[in-house]
């Protein structure tokens, strides 16, 4: 193996070994719900809604908004979807952002 091939192979090996994590924890930034149903998808719904329009701007990193918005989204993972689809809603108008219609 010539110098430069293996030189070639060690930083392909690298780029390699840092986009593992990278994708990890990118996967990890957005919390999702692991349920289906009626609740389940409108909570998921106001959940991406709020992060898409809301959350990921700047101005509403620090307000404490997505924090509420994931303990949201774990209410309803474990079942309490009234609990976290009024957290959410709240959240809307908080920001205000017109609430989806309910399906």
């Amino acid at each position: 193996m010539s110098p430069q091939t293996s030189i070639l192979a060690a930083t392909l090996a690298f780029i390699a070994a840092l986009a593992v994590p990278l994708a990890m924890a990118t996967a990890q930034d957005k919390p999702s719900l692991n349920r289906t149903g009626p609740e389940a998808d409108r909570c998921a719904s106001l959940h991406s809604y709020l992060y898409r329009y809301d959350i990921e701007s700047a101005s509403q990193r620090n307000t404490g908004g997505r924090f509420r918005a994931d303990v949201a989204l774990a209410l309803c993972g474990r079942g309490d979807y009234d609990s976290g689809i009024r957290i959410l809603e709240v959240e809307l108008r908080n920001s205000r952002l017109p609430l989806l219609p309910a399906r």
